[in-house]
């Protein structure tokens, strides 16, 4: 049982550090997003989320750059006792909508970093805005 625990503590270290080197650069995934719209997203992830019910909808909105979008709460999980969220971004720049499926995860130190890099999706079924 110890092997099992020591072998799945190197395999969450190994899911993290390639996480952490691959943490959501919004500006590669979606170019046309301005350092405003990632903090707001960013907000939207941790903060709106945090105590919310799996199936949460947040919306956010940049004015100044005319960008706005969701994050569903799709569900919450736990890795080695560490909190995790698959969440699905809804992105609106210039007329164009994209949906990214994210797995997040809260280190030690309250900060949230990619469990898996995210996956580009067509509109989901369930998504009608």
């Amino acid at each position: 049982m110890l092997g099992h625990s020591i072998g799945l503590s190197i395999v969450l270290v190994l899911f993290i550090e390639v996480a952490s080197a691959q943490f959501l650069d919004w500006n590669r995934v979606f170019p046309a997003l301005t350092k405003e719209d990632i903090e707001i997203i960013g907000q939207a992830e941790v903060a709106e989320l945090d105590g919310k019910p799996d199936g949460s909808v947040v919306d956010w909105n940049n004015s100044k750059s005319g960008a706005s979008g969701q994050v569903t709460l799709r569900k919450r999980f736990f890795v080695e006792g560490q909190e995790c969220r698959e969440l699905l971004h809804s992105i609106k720049v210039k007329g164009s909508e994209t949906w990214y499926y994210l797995n997040t995860i809260c280190l030690s130190d309250g900060n949230w970093k990619l469990l898996k890099p995210p996956r580009h999706v067509r509109r989901p079924a369930n998504q009608t805005n």
